[in-house]
């Protein structure tokens, strides 16, 4: 439990930080503005599924 609790925590970091508009730098890339926005709901999107994934356990 504590290890998807981090996990979970990080991408809410993650996303949080591109939904902002950034600058990012994530996988080698630079994340800035719209682009960092679009990336952060598709992260959004993942927690999401995530979320309801670990509920379903």
């Amino acid at each position: 439990m504590k290890e998807e609790t981090d996990f979970y925590v990080y991408l809410c970091n993650i996303a949080g930080s591109l939904l902002q508009g950034g600058p990012l730098e994530l996988e080698g890339n630079t994340y800035v503005g719209d682009e960092a926005r679009k990336k952060g709901m598709q992260i959004v999107d993942l927690i999401r599924v995530l979320d309801v994934y670990f509920k379903s356990k």
